[in-house]
């Protein structure tokens, strides 16, 4: 599951004209200051010139945003980064990537229902108030995937499934889909609807073979289920495709003494 806050929005092909209309106090030094810390790739340069420009305009929506993306992706700071999102619903309610980054900030704080309302409020913001320069494909995505990440945590597996088949709608590329199928197989996992779960475990590593989390989810499904032998595979794909999951070493022993005492069985049954 993703809470991933990277390359959600591309702001700084937006500034200009988000200032012109919104923040006609700001000057063309505030313009590039903003600018300016989409482009570096120093974060603290950046978080420095964020400042500066709220310095400036204290009212300015971007410089707090943007801010926060610094805050949350780069230092960490997922409280602090959580009070700058707000200071930006204030500022501007109709702002929807703000309440879509606060609901991950909630996420990360474990905070589920919090989260789920801004998610809530960032889809009805952004289905009455479009902000075209941003992806609304990779928006929608995004919203809908984490928000049923969020539902799942909290029980609510149908409507979680609901979010999922949206996502995947709305996003043409495989690579993302992946996640999305995984995350919908753990909701009908949790429904028992251990078919559907087994499917969309299947189209993920499809997708993305190289999966480590799906692969282990569903080697535990399996494990469930009684197939240890196909179970027993998947723990040995991830230990092959990365060492930092030797410690499904375990499992992979659980699944081979089982397969054994099922061989053991049959040959007593044939005696």
């Amino acid at each position: 599951m993703s809470n991933n806050q990277d390359n959600l929005f591309d702001i700084s092909a937006y500034v200009s004209r988000e200032n012109d209309l919104k923040n006609p106090r700001n000057n063309s030094k505030s313009n590039h200051y903003l600018k300016k810390a989409q482009e570096v790739k120093d974060p603290d340069q950046a978080f420095i010139l964020c400042n500066k420009l709220i310095k400036e305009d204290p009212q300015n929506v971007l410089a707090h945003y943007q801010k926060g993306i610094i805050q949350d992706c780069f230092y960490r700071l997922t409280e602090d980064a959580l009070e700058t999102f707000s200071k930006v619903i204030d500022i501007n309610p109709d702002f929807y990537p703000a309440w879509y980054s606060r609901g991950i900030c909630k996420k990360k704080l474990e905070d589920f229902k919090g989260a789920l309302d801004d998610y809530d409020q960032s889809i009805k913001k952004y289905d009455s108030n479009a902000i075209s320069e941003f992806s609304s494909t990779n928006f929608l995505y995004n919203a809908f995937n984490n928000r049923g990440n969020v539902k799942s945590k909290l029980k609510d597996y149908k409507s979680a499934i609901d979010d999922f088949n949206f996502a995947i709608e709305q996003f043409s590329e495989d690579k993302k889909k992946a996640e999305v199928f995984s995350n919908r197989a753990i909701a009908y996992q949790e429904l028992g609807e251990y078919k559907f779960a087994l499917l969309d475990y299947e189209k993920a590593l499809s997708i993305n073979p190289g999966f480590c989390n799906c692969y282990v989810n569903r080697g535990n499904l399996l494990m469930q289920l009684g197939f240890y032998f196909k179970a027993r595979q998947d723990f040995q794909k991830v230990i092959l495709l990365d060492k930092n999951w030797e410690f499904l070493q375990k499992n992979i022993e659980i699944c081979s003494k089982k397969i054994k005492e099922k061989e053991t069985l049959l040959m007593n049954k044939n005696c």
